[in-house]
């Protein structure tokens, strides 16, 4: 499989969940806060995380760093180890890495069998995250509701499961969750990651993204609070500055352009003024700047989309400053 997956770097299937898929970041894409004991192990770790961090354009360093992770297990697999259960993780995220659906499939068997026989806290972590992958939405919830109950003050649970919900309400019209169970979730990894005594830096950055992004989502929801979305929004700038979304952070520039548009959706009807006409017109601009950014960095259908309803408020924006001047 290694020799397939140093080729399709930048040919991903679409809904893999890595290019296609709702969810790109680092943080986010792959499990990678996994608590290890051996020193090798967390090294090759480290190389995975690394390799899918990289952005999609640098594909020479992608396969560079995915190369090193798989002669690193490889050197890993030949030696005896007394700790067998990190050994098969760390070939469970050499997996997940792989940019093919027989990766995340491999990853999800190889995870349901080991839970099968053992209680490990680490397999149910990573199984979410594959399980969502894989789509089996129904099994990753079910272990990580569970997981929840067994270790409340572990966030990767609450992280691991708002970001399979997510994906479950959209894929699935038979979901049994709504938008208001994923803030809830957000909220309370959020809550959790704060409480964390090394440096969560990532996570509370991912974690008011996803906040911002859910609360601007769906105006038809319980949750839908521009106000809200726009505080989070400041959070995450907070916790990771701008000048530091290129080039790791496509998704906030999406997040960011998202916002803004859907603030300019809501005053569109009241352009009546040149005041109003001014902050819609501002509102557009930055939108279109934020998007242009994320396609610059990740060309996902996603935010393609985005761009054509910027393009096309645009151009009702300007229509109605023709209409109002024509009264």
């Amino acid at each position: 499989m290694v020799p397939r997956a140093l080729q399709e770097q930048e040919a991903q299937p679409e809904d893999s969940g890595w290019v296609g898929g709702t969810i790109s970041s680092a943080s986010q894409r792959l499990p990678n806060r996994p608590n290890l004991v051996d020193e090798r192990s967390k090294s090759i770790i480290s190389i995975i995380t690394a390799c899918y961090r990289t952005p999609l354009s640098h594909k020479e360093k992608r396969i560079e760093l995915f190369d090193a992770a798989y002669k690193g297990f490889l050197e890993l697999d030949a030696l005896h180890t007394e700790n067998a259960e990190e050994h098969e993780l760390v070939r469970c995220m050499l997996y997940l890495a792989m940019p093919t659906r027989e990766g995340i499939k491999k990853a999800y068997e190889l995870l349901a069998k080991q839970l099968a026989h053992s209680d490990s806290r680490e397999f149910k972590y990573v199984f979410i995250w594959a399980a969502r992958l894989a789509k089996h939405y129904h099994e990753g919830d079910e272990v990580g509701k569970r997981a929840e109950t067994e270790y409340p003050t572990d966030p990767r649970f609450p992280h691991g499961r708002l970001l399979n919900i997510f994906e479950w309400l959209k894929q699935d019209g038979e979901c049994p969750y709504t938008l208001g169970d994923v803030v809830q979730e957000a909220e309370v990894a959020l809550s959790l990651y704060e409480n964390l005594p090394d440096n969560a830096r990532e996570e509370l950055g991912v974690m008011y993204n996803d906040l911002a992004y859910l609360r601007s989502f769906d105006p038809r929801s319980t949750v839908y609070d521009l106000k809200i979305a726009e505080e989070n929004l400041i959070r995450l700038k907070q916790t990771i500055p701008k000048s530091e979304w290129d080039p790791f952070y496509p998704e906030y520039f999406h997040t960011e352009a998202h916002l803004h548009f859907e603030q300019f959706k809501m005053n569109l009807p009241h352009a009546d003024s040149p005041e109003s006409s001014r902050i819609l017109k501002e509102l557009v601009v930055s939108a279109r700047e934020d998007i242009d950014n994320a396609i610059k960095l990740n060309n996902k259908p996603l935010y393609a989309q985005l761009k054509r309803e910027i393009k096309d408020g645009a151009r009702q924006l300007k229509q109605a400053s023709i209409d109002a001047a024509r009264t």
